[in-house]
């Protein structure tokens, strides 16, 4: 027994799901005729003379049914019974008698009782002919809801006009099974229209390419098939590339479809179903918005030759407008951080192969700056109202909503709808106006150098020497504070020091730091570049130098390079000449763009 339920139950349970049922309702309005009988066709075939549609039909089926099931009211019941079941013994039928409700207008007790009877899986064949005239409209519902949710397949749909005519002459049956399908691309539109989700066009298109390359005799007729079924690759494809979020590399295959839309509208869909002309407009609108202006090449590296323009930031603005339409926030926040990075660099000038991680990081780093910055509360009151406001709005969207999105809430702070008004209203304003420059986030001033002073000035004149910086920035104690000018007007430098951090305890005064660390942050902020040199001064001065460095590199993300000097010379002799130019040694990743002449690559 245990072998017959594990291994020959589930098979009878699986032959029972998949079998085929001819579903057919039956009133008592259409059989009050004095001819009972007629005559059936389809296809230019026909049958015997049957009372019962259902049995015309089934004869007539390239593939007969395992069941004929009838829908009876109980005026059919109690008057047509006994011949349903004369007549399927007669032609060796089997059959099953479905009991309808009295109650005509009972939509929702008429869909329940089938529903249960009708097995998970099976095949069904649909005859509307000799039921009641709304049993057409509930049985086209209940067929909806059979295929979507018990995993029915509808093999076909038919009706038959059996007062048509002459009296003798075969009725033709009408096949309705494209209004059906029809419901079936109405759903599968819907989706792609409200959601961008393409997986039931494309499952549809493939079931319809796979019926006539089955059918297809020749190598024409093969032929015939490729420009469908190219369209439908390019559908599958902007479908995955849209819910991803890979906003470039759905530009392409939307340029396909709406370059190649022809070839949807003149295949044998729109032959056999109609609309679907009007649906193919669908397709066409929304791929025109998706698609590149222009096409992009079709080998190799292609997303190199996409160009960073308004059109191009139109077309992500738009798509992103879309997502957020459409409450995709993961994709619309991940998408709209870098819109804003690209519409820096757009805006920088900054347009030659701008997918590159090298020319979006700097950007990116200018942006965290802005936010370390505005996060500091001695220093917030120093940026304007515009660098506030675009700092807020860029930590809410990079580093709380995108970051929360994408590691799906793995954070303690909760995710809320609220939390998104703030970064959409922005956007809404920002996007109307991204035409105009964005906001400085530091950078501008050019080169800074950072560098300890001590007892000997000769430090400080080769930094100045080999970096040529554009502002200074110079950390002294009250005994060295006097010859920074000397060490200025020998390197024929013509600047000033423009900030000098004097240090009261050059030796221990660690207390004094922050103090002087917050007075240089905007000078940091806003410079290009950020040299610090580790050489000379005390060792406190050198540790100074050393946060200030950590400041520029990770909080505010400016480019920082670290060196130190190296005087070859003796002790005696640097103290009596301290003009001599030292060489240069940076330090970590820099030490390998070290050059072999000190200075070279530091020329304006």
């Amino acid at each position: 027994m245990d072998f017959l339920r594990r291994n020959v139950a589930p098979c009878l349970e699986s032959c029972l799901e998949q079998k085929h049922i001819l579903l057919s309702s039956l009133g008592t309005q259409n059989l009050k005729t004095e001819r009972r009988q007629s005559q059936y066709e389809l296809n230019d075939r026909q049958t015997e003379p049957h009372y019962f549609s259902a049995f015309g039909l089934n004869a007539l089926l390239p593939d007969p049914s395992d069941e004929i099931w009838f829908m009876l009211t109980p005026e059919a019941k109690r008057t047509q019974k006994v011949k349903i079941k004369e007549e399927a013994k007669r032609l060796g039928l089997v059959i099953n008698i479905i009991e309808l409700s009295d109650e005509i207008d009972d939509t929702r007790l008429f869909l329940e009782t089938i529903a249960r009877k009708i097995p998970k899986g099976c095949s069904l064949t649909l005859d509307v002919t000799q039921g009641l005239r709304h049993h057409a409209f509930l049985t086209y519902s209940l067929a909806l809801y059979l295929t979507t949710f018990r995993e029915v397949s509808i093999k076909g749909a038919w009706y038959c006009n059996i007062f048509a005519g002459e009296k003798e002459a075969p009725k033709p049956f009408v096949d309705l099974k494209p209004s059906l399908d029809l419901a079936d691309w109405f759903h599968a539109i819907s989706n792609f229209q409200n959601h961008g989700i393409t997986t039931e066009m494309v499952n549809l298109m493939r079931a319809q390419i796979d019926s006539q390359r089955a059918l297809a005799t020749t190598p024409q007729m093969q032929k015939e098939i490729t420009p469908l079924d190219q369209f439908t690759k390019a559908l599958e494809q902007v479908g995955f590339n849209y819910n991803s979020g890979l906003v470039l590399e759905l530009g392409k295959p939307s340029l396909y479809l709406a370059e190649n839309i022809s070839n949807f509208k003149g295949s044998s869909l729109t032959d056999r179903l109609p609309l679907l002309d009007e649906f193919a407009e669908i397709v066409n609108a929304h791929s025109k918005k998706t698609a590149f202006n222009e096409r992009p090449k079709n080998k190799g590296k292609w997303k190199k030759g996409i160009a960073l323009n308004v059109d191009e930031l139109d077309r992500q603005k738009n798509l992103i407008d879309t997502y957020l339409e459409r409450q995709q926030y993961p994709l619309a926040f991940g998408l709209m951080r870098e819109w804003i990075i690209s519409w820096f660099m757009f805006r920088e000038k900054v347009i030659e192969n701008w997918l590159d991680y090298s020319k979006r990081k700097p950007f990116e780093a200018k942006l965290g700056g802005l936010l370390a910055l505005n996060k500091n509360e001695k220093f917030r009151s120093h940026l304007n109202e515009e660098d506030r406001n675009f700092a807020s709005f860029w930590q809410t969207l990079s580093q709380e909503l995108r970051n929360s999105f994408h590691h799906h809430g793995m954070r303690e702070e909760e995710v809320s709808i609220e939390s998104i008004d703030p970064v959409v209203n922005f956007w809404n304003q920002l996007k109307e106006i991204h035409t105009i420059d964005p906001p400085r986030v530091g950078g501008g001033k050019r080169r800074l150098l950072i560098c300890p002073h001590g007892g000997s000035p000769g430090a400080t004149f080769s930094a100045l020497h080999h970096i040529k910086p554009d502002r200074l920035i110079i950390i002294a104690s009250e005994q060295t504070i006097s010859s920074i000018g000397e060490a200025l007007e020998k390197s024929r430098q013509d600047i000033g020091a423009d900030h000098i951090l004097l240090l009261k305890n050059p030796h221990s005064g660690i207390a004094e730091f922050p103090g002087h660390i917050d007075t240089v942050l905007k000078a940091i902020f806003d410079a290009d570049e950020v040299y610090v040199n580790l050489t000379g001064g005390t060792s406190l001065m050198g540790i100074l130098a050393q946060q200030l460095a950590g400041k520029s590199e990770r909080e505010l993300q400016r480019p920082t390079r670290k060196f130190i000097l190296i005087d070859k010379r003796p002790y005696e002799e640097q103290q009596n000449n301290p003009w001599v130019v030292g060489d240069i040694h940076y330090l970590g990743e820099d030490a390998q763009k070290e050059n072999s002449k000190p200075g070279d690559e530091n020329e304006k």
